[in-house]
């Protein structure tokens, strides 16, 4: 790809002298493009699949970005998560602690997970956070991906286990 701009230079309304130009390879230009839109398009592909919320977290515990398939299970609109701080969002006590966990990993680069309960449309969940930092020398600052999973299933699977666990030990008991 060149791209070419060139203005003819006249000595007077009838007669022109030459044309003054300048030509610029835009090739690796375009091909980066190129590239950009395919990493794009494979992220949002990516994106569609999940049933995950991913956060993008800056060194002052901010949210840059919000990643989310289906807004619904969102605690609040992306607007108002945008630009704020974690504590700012959360809406009890759990946001000093995520804080906490996020500055820890900023700090060491040691990826972290940590259940909590939650409601979510009048329902008892559970979720996964799984806080790392991200890996990459050209940012000027430390940033953090947050990924939010709801782990109820498991959770629920957990406790039946447990429970029918107790019920076997004390029947066993009983004999």
């Amino acid at each position: 790809y060149i791209h070419v701009q060139m203005c003819p230079i006249v000595e007077d309304e009838s007669s022109m002298l030459h044309f003054l130009g300048t030509a610029i390879d835009l090739t690796d230009q375009k091909i980066n493009e190129e590239k950009f839109r395919k990493n794009d398009a494979q992220l949002q592909a990516l994106i569609r699949s999940l049933n995950d919320i991913v956060f993008e977290v800056n060194d002052r515990l901010e949210y840059e970005n919000v990643w989310v398939n289906d807004e619904s299970i969102l605690f609040t609109s992306k607007e108002e998560i945008l630009h704020k701080r974690i504590s700012e969002v959360i809406p009890n006590e759990f946001s000093k602690r995520m804080e906490l966990l996020a500055q820890q990993v900023l700090d060491t680069g040691e990826t972290i997970n940590c259940e909590y309960p939650g409601v979510h449309s009048g329902s008892n969940v559970w979720y996964n956070a799984k806080i790392s930092r991200i890996q990459d020398e050209d940012l000027p600052t430390k940033r953090l991906l947050i990924t939010i999973q709801d782990v109820t299933i498991q959770k629920n699977f957990e406790k039946e286990l447990i429970r029918a666990k107790e019920e076997a030990e004390q029947g066993a008991k009983a004999k």
